[in-house]
């Protein structure tokens, strides 16, 4: 029995948004890959008031969610 595709989880920087891999997504989407690209709290914030943790803590979330799933 065949191994199911991974999910895949891309983390965007800070100059980039979640729609700036929209494109990718659409391709990885095509081949049976489930994609997925959270946007990180610390993108364009204003006021910049977030900080790298709470990034970490918005992806740890996501992942804990993909795991359990």
């Amino acid at each position: 029995m065949a191994s199911p595709k991974p999910t895949l989880l891309i983390v965007h920087g800070a100059w980039h948004s979640a729609a700036h891999f929209a494109p990718i997504i659409t391709l990885f989407s095509k081949e049976g890959y489930e994609t997925v690209c959270p946007q990180q709290p610390t993108f364009n914030s204003k006021p910049p008031h977030k900080t790298f943790l709470d990034d970490v803590c918005a992806l740890g979330s996501e992942l804990t969610k993909l795991v359990e799933q």
